[in-house]
């Protein structure tokens, strides 16, 4: 008999009013990322850092390269079509030049072990 006791406490594991709570903190969730991303804007500018300190601002309007060569390592940043990305590394893992490209206010690409960051204003 506890065997049946046992298999029917699993089964009310989870209610109906789990799910409905479930459901609605995803709604919420959904709807905050979609008022954030309308809320964005296309970024005027990319600010470049490096161990924290502003090394050079550059403006998304014109195409160009910037080249970062520090103590840290090397990162070549392009500008182009309104965006940013960085295009080479060389830092190991190399995430930052997977990175996608960056044109929206708010938008970094990071590379720690350079200590590099590329944040669209």
């Amino acid at each position: 008999m506890s065997d049946k006791t046992d298999s029917n406490s699993t089964k009310n594991i989870i209610k109906k009013s789990d799910i409905i709570l479930i459901a609605a903190i995803l709604i919420v969730a959904i709807l905050l990322f979609i008022i954030y991303r309308a809320n964005q804007k296309t970024g005027l500018s990319v600010n470049i850092y490096t161990s924290g300190e502003l090394v050079e601002t550059l403006s998304l309007d014109k195409d160009r390269e910037y080249e970062v060569d520090t103590e840290y390592g090397y990162n070549k940043v392009i500008i182009e079509d309104g965006s940013a990305y960085v295009v080479s590394a060389d830092c190991p893992d190399k995430i930052c030049v997977s990175h996608s490209p960056i044109s929206k206010t708010g938008e970094t690409i990071i590379c720690l072990p350079h200590k590099l960051v590329v944040e669209v204003k």
